[in-house]
């Protein structure tokens, strides 16, 4: 969550832990589906190891397939990948099994995302809407709310939100986000940026 927000300090030291830790719950966390789900999102989103991320998350899902935390890191990892028709039937059982949970708005941050690179962009716009009506001024969710509008032509309005991502994180540049988002595919990187820059994020 630290990477998502840019808070990252030392990543190389980060995902050696994180790398780790993944290890041990790897080899002595078999029957726990949380804590492998838990690990191989870190995994895949932090270290962007795609394929031992989802080695950990199937295995959990294996353990649990009614874990919705579990299909909710499964359906990020397909955004990640560029997989998005799957990440949004994934995100979507995810909603369906736990409808409340109180972490919902990164499962909407994931619909959003996997939206607008299917090029849907104002749909994207709505779910980046409802993640933000659950988490004001999340970071993830707001990036994704001004490229979205930008692609759709709402120049205006994703300007406005890149003025509110500045205010909260006057810090946050393009040339950061590549590694803090975590994509697979540069078409999607590409995308994203496009979409940042029309908003006015500072390169």
């Amino acid at each position: 969550m630290q990477r998502n927000d840019g808070g990252a300090l030392d990543q190389e030291r980060e995902n050696k832990e994180i790398r780790r830790l993944a290890s041990i719950v790897s080899a002595n966390g078999g029957d726990d589906a949380l804590a492998l789900c838990a690990a191989g999102d870190a995994v895949a989103f932090a270290c962007c190891e795609y394929e031992t991320g989802v080695a950990l998350l199937d295995r959990g899902l294996s353990v649990n397939p009614n874990l919705a935390l579990g299909w909710r890191c499964r359906g990020w990892v397909s955004v990640l990948l560029g997989q998005h028709q799957s990440a949004i039937d994934q995100l979507a059982l995810a909603l369906r099994l736990s409808p409340l949970d109180p972490l919902n708005f990164m499962t909407e941050r994931g619909m959003a995302a996997a939206l607008l690179h299917l090029e849907r962009y104002e749909e994207a716009a709505l779910w980046a809407a409802k993640a933000l009506a659950h988490k004001p001024g999340e970071a993830g969710s707001l990036r994704i709310a001004a490229a979205a509008k930008a692609l759709a032509g709402r120049i205006d309005e994703a300007r406005s939100i890149t003025a509110d991502i500045l205010e909260l994180y006057p810090h946050m540049r393009l040339s950061d986000l590549g590694k803090t988002m975590g994509l697979g595919r540069k078409e999607d990187v590409d995308r994203m940026f496009r979409g940042l820059r029309l908003a006015d994020m500072p390169e």
